[in-house]
């Protein structure tokens, strides 16, 4: 078995996602996608200015995947706003080489938003796999249903408790039409929540995950250790914040570590504690950190 993280790069002067109807349109067209490049989804996390996907299959199938989506998602950006994203952006495909890499790749796309600073839990935010697995899940009547592992195969319910899913072929063909724009015909068995998005665990190998992490204990350690630099690297640093994003994230961490928000006021060696937290947490390189903490690199590279 072939294992590999597909992503885009982040976008600096626009926004890939707006709002609702645009994150909807992007997780419907994910099953789409499966199905024409015969992968499979372990994970995946859409941010507002790039995505993230964990992929089994071979690799031509995989990166077909990723173009195809970055493709379609554009294009249909494009039409809705009715002018070009201002940014291009080559999708990335890095192959996971060992069960250790590929579990902590699952954890950093679904750390994405804590990383980002949104503030949820990984399992509250909508727009990825994280609220389907290790979950108690409601069946299409509306019951609990556990199995063996306190887990469930049923289907979650929506982030604002909603545990009554709908099947697809019970939707009205009109209702059918709007959430399922240029979309195929998914299966009728398949559910969506009250604003029409199917949800993942239709179409993410939720069972295959949690039989790699084997317990929620070893998956929360997963899911809560930052190793987000080491990640990065393996993509060579395809993803990165840019200063502007870097120094946002500089001055919370001074913010909370020592109650001023301005870079300026630290000492030296107040600013090489964050230089370390964020080299850490996002791969910023020593000439990117010199930059955001106004210190010399090679000082920082020496000391760090």
């Amino acid at each position: 078995m072939e294992y590999y993280h597909a992503f885009t790069r982040g976008l600096e002067k626009d926004l890939l996602f707006y709002g609702d109807a645009e994150f909807l349109y992007g997780m419907n067209i994910i099953p789409r996608y499966l199905k024409l490049s015969g992968t499979r989804l372990l994970a995946f996390c859409l941010m507002d200015n790039h995505v993230h996907f964990v992929l089994e299959g071979c690799r031509a199938a995989c990166n077909q995947f990723i173009i195809n989506y970055k493709r379609t998602v554009f294009s249909f950006l494009k039409k809705c706003r009715e002018r070009d994203i201002p940014e291009t952006t080559v999708p990335g495909i890095v192959g996971i080489e060992s069960t250790d890499s590929l579990l902590t790749v699952i954890a950093y796309v679904l750390r994405n938003p804590v990383a980002a600073g949104i503030d949820y839990l990984p399992q509250d935010y909508k727009w990825s796999s994280a609220p389907t697995y290790f979950r108690k899940r409601c069946n299409i009547d509306g019951e609990a249903a556990n199995d063996a592992c306190g887990t469930a195969r049923g289907i979650i319910g929506s982030v604002a408790g909603n545990c009554m899913p709908r099947k697809i072929e019970e939707l009205p063909r009109r209702e059918r039409k709007r959430y399922f724009i240029d979309g195929p015909e998914y299966p009728g068995h398949w559910t969506v929540d009250g604003n029409g998005m199917i949800y993942p665990e239709n179409y993410t190998e939720v069972a295959k995950v949690e039989g790699l992490f084997r317990s929620v204990k070893r998956y929360l350690y997963y899911l809560s250790s930052a190793r987000e630099a080491e990640v990065n690297l393996t993509m060579g640093h395809e993803i990165r914040l840019s200063d502007t994003e870097l120094r946002r994230e500089a001055s919370g961490i001074c913010l909370e570590s020592f109650g001023t928000a301005s870079v300026g006021l630290l000492t030296i060696a107040q600013k090489l504690q964050v230089c370390k937290l964020l080299r850490s947490r996002f791969g910023a390189s020593y000439k990117q950190l010199g930059r955001v903490m106004h210190l010399d690199s090679d000082t920082i590279k020496e000391m760090l």
